[in-house]
């Protein structure tokens, strides 16, 4: 990842004259740095003098701004649960990890409480600008925070994510405040959760602004084509964001101006989960939750249909939804996939392999030597194996295709079009079974023929159901 620097900011920072504006600079660097949970990873070269680092992280935002700050001079090398060691303008200096709260959906932000050197403590807070403003330090400049919302809108209007970062120095008797009340909220084991935020939000008070951050996200390659082609098939989109109002319009714009999108800005995981249950209970159409694994998790457990998207690979949604969001409901009943191991097929299964036998016992304890049929892989190797598999695979493409391509163009739904293959199934795994079978009895014959039969039975049971879709169709049909 490459970084552009600022020359007047660098000068700033390594300048040795002692100024207010170069001091914070340092310590917002230093947070940057400091305030993750990112973990930097020696990476070897073939040049045994150089190495590199590379960091490994959850968020791609988090590992933008360490290498911000690594671009600027603040190297993060090396991280523990205890200690943290940052490259500072060429000089490695070791900051204790005395605390840290990660963020989370209610405080919008997140803290890290380290020791340094000189016997120092600091706290390092970063996190959503409405909610870093309401921590900072009453006596702050106003030009301050007129300037650092100034850069904000710009930051946002420009489609950036962005974030604040402040700080505060721990007097003695407020780091053991803090480090009592840390300590016996985390062993509590009920309410854990809600203590630990609460002595996370009494901490991070009286802050003093360091700076502003605006992190480009960039939207994927087909985007915005994916978004018309969704428009296009009649979908209705929603893009429900924890951004600010301008980057969620900028973003809004950068898809596509001629789609009917709706967006929603500053929405917690919470909010986005009451959005799809409206859609849900308040209309009869069908809702689809598309979103990562940590911020939208509340959100898609409101609906049956989710996609969780690691990557947020957006430009695959057209090939997903146009071609899968037909129906949610299987081809084979759920009551046949159930059946289908307890009725259908286990009971032949169960006595063939019980009861049927190529050699009598007598021929067996005459003639040892047939023993060694079975040492030279006579009836079972891999030529038989690979044999079987090509068999089963043209057995389940002749039972898919051949009622699929005979009744795609017919009235025949799904659930009827399930029955078919759930017969066929049932028939040919069964006389497949009896050509297996080397002695037969009366037993056998019950247990093969009559599982064809009772699948037969269940189908026609099954879709009498009124609850399930085979009935409906039955009966207008």
């Amino acid at each position: 990842m490459s970084v552009k620097t600022d020359p007047e900011l660098v000068a700033l920072l390594q300048s040795r004259v002692e100024t207010e504006q170069g001091n914070q600079a340092r310590e917002f660097f230093l947070a940057l740095a400091c305030c993750n949970t990112i973990v930097p990873l020696i990476v070897e070269t073939t040049d045994q003098k150089q190495k590199l680092i590379d960091y490994q992280g959850e968020s791609p935002d988090e590992q933008a701004l360490v290498f911000a700050a690594a671009s600027y001079g603040f190297v993060l090398i090396e991280r523990t649960s205890g200690h943290i060691v940052v490259d500072v303008l060429g000089v490695r200096q070791r900051y204790d990890v005395l605390g840290l709260h990660e963020f989370d959906s209610d405080r919008k932000r997140m803290s890290v409480i380290i020791g340094c050197a000189d016997k120092t403590v600091k706290l390092y807070v970063k996190g959503a600008d409405i909610s870093m403003f309401g921590v900072i330090h009453k006596t702050i400049d106003l030009d301050i925070i007129r300037a650092t919302e100034t850069s904000l809108i710009a930051y946002s209007s420009l489609g950036l994510r962005t974030l604040v970062v402040g700080m505060r120095k721990l007097s003695r008797n407020d780091f053991e405040e803090w480090r009592s009340a840390y300590e016996n909220a985390s062993t509590l084991l009920i309410g854990r959760g809600r203590l630990l935020r609460a002595v996370s939000s009494n901490v991070e008070r009286d802050l003093q602004i360091l700076g502003a951050s605006g992190i480009e996200d960039k939207l994927q390659q087909g985007v915005p084509e994916a978004i018309e082609s969704m428009r296009q098939a009649g979908i209705k989109v929603w893009v429900l964001t924890g951004d600010k109002q301008e980057t969620a319009i900028s973003i809004g714009f950068s898809l596509a101006t001629v789609c009917d999108v709706v967006l929603c800005c500053r929405v917690a995981p919470l909010q986005k989960a009451g959005i799809v249950a409206l859609m849900k209970n308040r209309t009869d159409n069908m809702t689809l939750a598309i979103g990562d694994a940590q911020k939208s998790s509340q959100m898609k457990t409101e609906i049956g249909m989710k996609v969780m998207v690691l990557t947020l690979q957006v430009n695959i949604l057209p090939r997903y939804v146009l071609y899968t969001a037909y129906s949610l409901t299987t081809a084979i009943s759920e009551w046949s996939s159930v059946l289908y191991s307890v009725i259908y097929t286990a009971l032949p299964t169960i006595i063939v392999g019980t009861l049927d036998k190529d050699l009598s016992r007598r021929t067996l304890i005459k003639y040892p030597q047939l023993y060694r049929a079975g040492q030279r892989d006579e009836r079972y190797n891999l030529k038989f194996f690979i044999l079987t598999m090509m068999d089963s695979i043209w057995q389940s493409l002749a039972i898919f295709y051949i009622p699929y391509l005979a009744y795609r163009h017919s009235v025949v739904d799904g659930s009827s079009l399930g029955d078919l293959w759930t017969l066929a199934v049932v028939i040919l795994v069964n006389i497949h079974l009896a050509m297996d079978v080397f002695r037969w009895n009366w037993i056998t014959h019950a247990s093969i023929w009559g599982c064809i039969v009772a699948t037969v039975i269940s189908v026609i049971i099954i879709d009498s159901i009124w609850m399930l879709p085979g009935y409906w169709y039955a009966l207008f049909l």
